[in-house]
């Protein structure tokens, strides 16, 4: 007997008078339906005579309620509802990458004027190509006649210039004896390529799997991150840096930020991938940012590929379905994880949970759930950390041994200036990093638009054995630019009512100030080097910065009233190191030098200060 891993097809549903029931009411995406006895929480049912997918999402008495994922101007009272039997499932495997699917993993193309239509076919088409060759090539230790297990590696298939192995896994509901394994060469996603055998049935898979979206997939064992997501952004990698598996709020004004955010995030990042999900955000929104993704180059040898070779899009437009956008989340996390299962380490953006909010609180209060202001929002809360708590770094299932891990930034789309809103505040309640995009400092064309003073990580000392073992000084400096930073509102009050005067020491952290906001946090994304900053660059940069501060602050306590040495006098002598310290982010450096230039440029700080001391 042989056994498909696949979903029950259209075909395939089981017609039998008991699996139908019939629509009641229709109110939008929300259908009421009678006699559906022993019908399931999350089955998958289709809907009227075009059979529409819905998915059960209420049970009460005799009535079960649906949201239905697609237009339900065709459907009518009394039209037949047939069970599936299934809980909504997509596919994962080779061809997920460079693609844009809806919130239901249909395929989607874009027109010239930025909106979003299904390509030519079904729209009930599978999510990936079916008819596309990959070069398969078995894994040497999977043998006939041997064991397997659910998550074991049995293959792997070249899929991009970025992405190159994907790897191939048994799902993690299985396990067997194997009594085949296909030869090197070139499948398509319909051939079979092995098979298991347990208690006397073969079941025969490809290389592609399903999984249900609302169900964790299985790991051994959650472990607590140790390295940072490296995003070549100096303040986020040197102030307010996540943990590869962390999870973070970003709260932007513009689609300036959600394009930062993302670019940060993917491009230049130590993620081997990503995700990005746009549910249901305007939809010329949504294609600015997927325009980005294909816009964007990484060097490769000698030529450029695109990041969507190593991205997976989803754009659920606020044209689309609110159902459809709250299951567009779960769809792109379990991509997410898939990828995760491989070994790799994942970016996973949700654009944004606004609308993924609003989409949750439409549906509940069109099935009559209405709830006070304090309770909706620790429903809210929870809901988003049904997906958040997807996130995290783990010792995947299956052999061989793999770590990998999903690092969830959720982008919080900013209010008329107010960030503090119930979205964004379920949102921080459920992440470690919160960082704050301001939409004045965007107005001055100041890159990052990053909010130094209201930003924070709660990973600084998860983080600090790695930031140790690459510069035992590093909490010192980062402790010191901030210290230097938290002044800023403090001295502006001073010179606007301008009572007193600065003192030296104040004069000289205004400076610093300046440095750090216009040298370390601004980069120029208009310049090759300086667009995409590397840790040894960013500690190297902020060690040169705190020993100036230090060493200046310490010339100016010290000096007495009779040397009658100012910041000004100060500044003049040490007028080459200030020239230094404003143009060494432009630098150009080889790798395998950062660390010796910046050590040396803070040497001699420290020798030009010294100097004058002796002076």
């Amino acid at each position: 007997m042989i056994q498909q891993q696949y979903p029950p097809s259209l075909e395939e549903i089981d017609e039998k008078e008991s699996s139908y029931g019939k629509i009641l009411s229709i109110d939008g995406p929300l259908i009421t339906v009678e006699n559906m006895p022993k019908a399931e929480i999350f089955e998958v049912v289709r809907l009227g005579q075009k059979k529409l997918v819905g998915e059960i999402i209420k049970l009460k008495d005799s009535t079960t309620f649906i949201q239905c994922f697609e237009d339900t101007s065709g459907l009518s009272v009394d039209d037949p509802v047939i069970r599936t039997r299934s809980p909504f499932s997509i596919e994962l495997g080779p061809g997920i990458f460079t693609q844009v699917f809806d919130g239901i993993q249909r395929r989607l193309q874009i027109n010239q004027d930025g909106s979003f239509f299904y390509g030519p076919g079904d729209i009930n088409s599978a999510g990936l190509d079916h008819d596309r060759i990959w070069e398969f090539k078995p894994s040497p230790n999977v043998k006939e006649g041997k064991m397997i297990y659910g998550g074991d590696i049995y293959g792997s298939v070249f899929e991009n210039n970025l992405f190159d192995e994907h790897r191939i896994m048994v799902n993690p509901q299985v396990q067997g004896r194997v009594t085949y394994i296909a030869p090197e060469g070139n499948y398509t996603l319909r051939d079979k390529v092995l098979e298991v055998e347990q208690d006397g049935i073969i079941n025969q898979y490809g290389m592609s799997q399903f999984w249900p979206v609302r169900q964790q997939r299985p790991i051994l064992q959650k472990l607590e991150g140790n390295a940072p997501l490296v995003t070549g952004i100096r303040v986020l990698d040197g102030l307010y840096p996540s943990v590869q598996g962390g999870t973070c709020c970003a709260s932007v004004s513009s689609i300036g930020g959600k394009i930062f955010i993302s670019q940060s995030t993917s491009k230049n990042s130590n993620s081997n991938c990503n995700i990005y999900v746009g549910c249901g955000e305007n939809e010329s929104d949504i294609f600015r940012v997927i325009d980005e993704f294909y816009d964007q180059k990484i060097p490769i040898k000698d030529h450029q590929e695109s990041i969507t070779q190593k991205t997976c899009l989803i754009a659920n437009s606020s044209k689309m379905t609110m159902p459809s956008t709250e299951i567009s989340v779960f769809t792109g996390i379990t991509i997410g994880e898939y990828f995760r299962d491989m070994g790799f380490n994942v970016s996973f953006i949700i654009d944004s949970t606004n609308q993924w909010i609003h989409a949750v609180n439409q549906i509940q209060e069109k099935m009559g759930e209405i709830l006070s202001a304090e309770a909706q929002s620790q429903v809210l809360t929870a809901k988003l950390g049904q997906i958040y708590n997807r996130a995290g770094r783990v010792k995947c299932l299956g052999s061989p041994d793999r770590i990998g891990s999903i690092t969830m930034v959720g982008i919080a789309t900013q209010s008329e200036g107010d960030w503090a809103n119930p979205a964004t505040i379920s949102t921080i309640n459920n992440s470690q990093v919160f960082w704050l995009f301001d939409k004045r400092l965007s107005q001055r064309n100041h890159f990052p638009t990053l909010d130094w003073i209201s930003s924070n990580s709660k990973y600084d000392q998860l983080l600090d054995p790695y930031y140790s073992s690459i510069n035992p000084e590093f909490n010192h400096l980062k402790a010191k630019l901030k210290q230097i930073l938290s002044e800023e509102l403090e001295l502006i009050n001073i010179i606007q009512l301008g009572e007193t005067p600065l003192s030296e020491e104040q004069q000289l952290s205004l400076e610093m100030i300046q440095i750090i906001r216009e040298q370390f946090i601004y980069q120029n994304t208009f310049n090759d080097y300086d667009d995409n900053c590397t840790l040894l660059k960013t500690i190297g940069m902020m060690k040169c910065i705190a020993t100036f501060y230090e060493c200046a602050q310490k010339v100016l306590v010290e000096s007495s009233k009779d040397e009658n040495i100012t910041w000004n006098v100060l500044k003049q002598k040490v007028k080459d190191q200030i020239y230094k310290l404003n143009g060494m982010k432009f630098y150009k450096i080889k790798k395998s030098e950062i660390e010796m230039y910046f050590s040396s440029f803070a040497n001699e700080i420290q020798f030009a200060f010294e100097n004058q001391q002796e002076g």
